[in-house]
């Protein structure tokens, strides 16, 4: 109602005015109510940091909107309204929650200065404003799981990203960061643990505090929203307690204007890759751009600066192009030299005359022969060996920094090449990784793995061999994929195609000495749908291989029945698999027909023979493809509890 009335008392005043004089009077344009709103109310509290005075925000947001909490939802819900600036730390409006979602939820960018935004509502009671209690009810509800306490600034260098040096941020001081810990992606491709999900939102550093090259904390971050939820949104987070006053400095001012001008501008991707992560010699460099926009973009013309380094002759080229609409992709080729090795790329996004984006990747030239003279790696009876020597394994779990799981499908040898170098300087020697997910885009149909992926996983491999890491590579996690075939460890036409997935992998790279093949990471069995527990899936061939085993078993249905405590079942008759509630810690005292645990026992053994006897099929599959490489299982602490144990599935690795 605020707003009408102020249109009202316009009106009253032009009615007050001669017609003469109107005539008189040039018409005055319009002026457009700014995109900026800034949340302000006088003696708000301020959390998690020095406050900023409303003049030096004025002063940094020249023409902003200052609104008041009564004003607020009005101001978010113009169409005018981009940005929301928080200059209050960790504390907001408690009242103004819901319009402040429903902005951000449709898109709005966001700017908090300082503290852990979203963590310390402010309720206005008995005439004065006051902070409720610490809680993270309204960050969780935009997919921020916590703020991890960071080191301030007295002992750490102030590191921009180069990535983002066009922003140009000045140096500033901070007691504490406070580095949010964000969900990235709010929908799994599958629902099955362990899949890999959309990545739905970007977070980038625009700053780092380190320490003897270790990033220690990061006082500014970006997250970009891509897809499914808050949609080309851009917040921005100074997420630290800026030394006092700094805001209401000249730099500080500063700061707040450059964050500000780069939140309004949304959400964006700008890629540029190769259309392989290798090439072979005599191929050319193809690339593809991809450039998507979602804050207010105007068709402009925009220049592309590459720029390859690495092993081989540099190479720098401008590309013009002029997008007529978004996303806008585009391809370009570069005159391509034979030089074997790793190549880093560089790309710059040109706008308006203005650095708009930075984005790395490279690639590799196939060197078959330096692939497969990296370490060799071997055991013996007491000691896992590198090059013949005795060493401890001393590793992680890597798949990518930038898209976790999904580095197959998005791969960025750049990226791998940083994190590898990172890994090898705190002093790993291996790294295990794999597919966790999404076997079906590694093999699309049945027997056929695409060159791509070959390519992908020579590319990896090439990676690691640069930084001296060996490689134990997951093929499957959990339960092996089925291609449709049916029960992951019994269906033979199941088995069948995981043996298609794997064999032409064993046998491309079957000479490479510093790779191992990890079967399956913390294996199941049977029920994909029942993980991280033994029980049965209730497929006919599961049943098939059930009645199999008993008969091996047991000389009778007589002696089974005797075994169990149980009726006999006819001769012809299959045995049924066990229940649910045989698997039930009370099961033992249960005295009903079929409800004791005995079959549930005999269940786990058969379980572990037949966990086994996958395994073994899937050992054979590998050294048939020529491969002598190490064959593993990487089961975890379940394998002590009622999951497949080393204890029997040892022989057959």
């Amino acid at each position: 109602m605020r707003g009408k009335t102020a249109c009202w008392v316009v009106a009253l005043v032009l009615g007050l005015v001669s017609s003469s004089a109107l005539l008189a009077k040039p018409p005055q344009a319009r002026t457009e109510a700014s995109p900026i709103v800034v949340f302000w109310e006088e003696n708000f509290p301020t959390a998690d940091m020095t406050a900023v005075s409303r003049s030096a925000l004025a002063s940094a947001l020249p023409g902003a909107r200052f609104v008041s909490s009564g004003e607020l939802p009005a101001a978010l819900n113009a169409g005018t309204a981009r940005l929301l600036v928080l200059p209050f730390g960790s504390a907001f409006p408690e009242t103004d929650w819901g319009p402040i979602y429903r902005f951000l939820n449709r898109g709005g960018n966001l700017l908090v200065l300082g503290g852990k935004p979203f963590t310390r509502p402010a309720e206005f009671e008995n005439g004065a404003w006051k902070l409720e209690p610490a809680r993270m009810a309204y960050a969780l509800r935009l997919l921020i799981n916590r703020y991890d306490r960071t080191p301030g600034s007295a002992q750490l260098s102030f590191e921009p990203n180069e990535d983002f040096s066009f922003l140009h941020l000045p140096r500033f001081s901070w007691s504490r960061g406070f580095s949010p810990i964000a969900r990235l992606s709010d929908e799994s491709f599958r629902s099955r643990d362990g899949s890999a999900g959309e990545i739905d939102a970007r977070l980038s550093t625009l700053v780092w505090g380190s320490s003897a090259g270790r990033r220690m904390s990061a006082p500014v971050v970006e997250l970009d929203h891509l897809q499914q939820i808050f949609v080309g949104g851009r917040w921005i987070f100074l997420s630290c307690d800026p030394a006092a006053g700094f805001l209401d400095s000249d730099p500080g001012r500063g700061l707040i204007a450059t964050l500000a001008a780069r939140a309004l501008r949304g959400a964006q991707i700008f890629t540029v890759s190769p259309e392989w992560p290798l090439f072979l010699p005599g191929e050319p460099w193809v690339f593809r751009v991809r450039w998507e926009r979602y804050g207010r973009a105007e068709a402009r013309a925009i220049r592309l600066d590459i720029r390859i380094t690495g092993d081989g002759p540099a190479q720098e080229r401008s590309f013009a192009f002029h997008p007529k609409e978004f996303p806008f992709t585009a391809q370009f080729s570069l005159l391509a030299d034979s030089a074997p090795g790793f190549r880093t790329v560089t790309a710059q996004l040109f706008s308006g005359g203005k650095l708009r984006a930075i984005y790395h990747t490279g690639f590799w030239l196939r060197d078959r022969a330096w692939l497969d003279s990296g370490p060799r790696v071997s055991v013996n009876h007491h000691f896992f060996l590198i090059n013949g020597h005795a060493a401890p394994v001393v590793g992680t779990t890597y798949m990518a920094s930038d898209v976790q799981r999904e580095f197959f499908m998005n791969p960025n040898p750049y990226v791998w090449n940083r994190d590898m170098a990172q890994i090898q300087e705190a002093g790993f020697n291996m790294i295990r990784t794999g597919w966790w997910t999404e076997w079906g885009q590694v093999m699309k149909q049945p027997g056929v793995v695409h060159e791509e992926m070959l390519r992908v996983f020579e590319a990896f491999l090439m990676t690691a061999r640069q930084h001296n890491l060996t490689v134990q590579f997951n093929l499957f996690a959990f339960t092996p994929d089925v291609f449709g075939g049916g029960n992951p460890y019994l269906s033979r036409d199941a088995v069948r195609r995981e043996k298609e997935l794997v064999v032409p992998f064993a046998r491309a790279f079957r000479h490479v000495p510093f790779l191992m093949w990890d079967l399956i990471n913390e294996p199941s069995f049977s029920n994909p749908r029942m993980l991280w527990m033994t029980r049965p899936n209730g497929d006919p061939a599961e049943l098939r291989a059930w009645n199999r085993w008993l008969d091996a078993r047991y000389p009778s249905r007589a002696a089974l029945a005797a075994a169990w405590r149980q009726a006999i079942v006819p001769a012809g008759s299959p045995v049924a698999l066990p229940r649910d509630s045989q698997f039930s810690p009370r099961a033992p005292y249960a005295t009903g027909e079929f409800l004791n645990a005995i079959p549930a026992h005999d269940y786990y053994i058969f379980s572990q023979e037949k966990f086994r006897d996958w395994a073994g099929t899937m050992r054979r599959a590998i050294r048939a493809a020529g491969s002598a490489q190490l064959i593993t299982v990487g089961q975890d602490e379940g394998g002590a509890e009622d999951r497949p144990s080393p204890a029997w599935f040892a022989p057959a690795v």
